[in-house]
């Protein structure tokens, strides 16, 4: 019997989320049908929460990776086990999807973004043919800027496009926009460590041209973890050929989903600000109606 393959995969990854690990699973499986199925990469979980994906998995719910990886290389092994015509990626467990949302952005996408590489700024979210991210080469080892590496590459081939879309919650977006989707442990050998290897990865990105980027407080141990960045570059080698002034945010790259915010059903302060900070201006729909 020929296998059915589903149409969508959501790829997810995950480490030591705890509970928060049920909220986003069930929270994308209310949403889903038959054309789709959900994979995740888990970083060997060990605070409990691996107990939770192997209740999904063995009730079919899922399919579970378990490595030692990085957020990249976490999403990248997701990829290459999904099934689906089209990928969905960049959900962590501790993200919550906003009730319906998923439906709507696939909506959008075949409407307004068929073919490309989309991103939902802010929330982490890319959506593209499977055909496509492998001939991009996919996601790369790295713990910071993954998505930006990927989206860079496909800017190259005229294959990348961003909007403004509420797919995870309230809560989630602002620990992202803070954080970029890490939560800051008490330690400060642990911050000084992870501070290292997003200076590290950015170098290798060629993303990172100075110390201090514009608005960046300067600091001490800032410093001292670039510099050691600084050392570390030769023995791990640039990723990209040539430095990158790729903006992410450009509104060269920018499609309007405006017009299906309203389908979702969800207080949409949240997406207008982000439209006027970003682009200067308010949606149509906002001053028409």
């Amino acid at each position: 019997m020929t296998e059915v393959k589903p149409k969508y995969s959501v790829c997810i990854t995950s480490y030591n989320k705890g509970d928060r690990v049920r909220n986003c699973l069930e929270s994308v499986l209310s949403q889903v049908s038959g054309d789709y199925e959900i994979v995740v990469t888990d970083n060997l979980s060990d605070d409990g929460s691996e107990k939770i994906l192997f209740e999904y998995e063995k009730n079919g719910k899922i399919r579970l990776f378990r490595l030692k990886c990085s957020r990249g290389a976490g999403r990248e092994v997701a990829f290459e086990k999904a099934r689906g015509e089209y990928i969905v990626s960049g959900v962590d467990t501790d993200d919550v999807v906003v009730q319906d949302a998923l439906s709507h952005l696939l909506d959008f996408y075949h409407n307004k973004c068929e073919g490309n590489l989309l991103r939902i700024q802010w929330s982490g979210i890319v959506v593209a043919p499977a055909e496509l991210v492998k001939r991009l080469g996919g996601w790369r080892d790295l713990q910071w800027g993954e998505n930006w590496d990927i989206c860079e590459r496909a800017a190259r081939t005229g294959k990348y496009i961003w909007t403004i879309f509420k797919l995870k919650d309230v809560l989630t977006l602002e620990r992202h926009t803070r954080t970029g989707g890490h939560e800051w442990p008490v330690s400060i050998i642990r911050k000084n460590r992870l501070r290292y290897r997003k200076y590290l990865d950015e170098l290798r990105l060629r993303k990172r041209h100075k110390p201090f980027e514009e608005g960046e407080k300067a600091g001490l141990g800032k410093g001292v973890d670039y510099i050691m960045a600084l050392v570390s570059l030769p023995y791990f080698g640039h990723l990209n050929p040539h430095p990158s002034n790729f903006d992410q945010y450009s509104p060269d790259h920018f499609v309007d989903s405006s017009h299906w915010w309203h389908r979702v059903g969800q207080d949409e302060r949240q997406e207008i600000l982000m439209y006027s900070k970003l682009l200067k201006q308010t949606p149509d729909w906002i001053t028409t109606t």
